[in-house]
């Protein structure tokens, strides 16, 4: 239970740091540098498929 605990709370976390540069509150940079230590902190179980910055660029893309 405790990985899927870390995996959520992970999932959590990314929504909210992607959802604050939509809203332009940090830069893509900040973004990055945010999602490189959240894979720190939180250790998500699925932290092997990630690469900081990719998701963001996949979905804003075309705004």
């Amino acid at each position: 239970m405790e990985h899927q605990d870390r995996e959520v709370q992970y999932r959590c976390a990314k929504w909210l740091i992607t959802n604050m540069l939509h809203s332009n509150e940090i830069t893509i940079k900040e973004y990055e540098e945010i999602h490189k230590q959240l894979l720190v902190d939180f250790d998500p179980p699925l932290k092997s498929i990630e690469t900081p910055g990719f998701y963001v660029q996949e979905v804003f893309e075309d705004e």
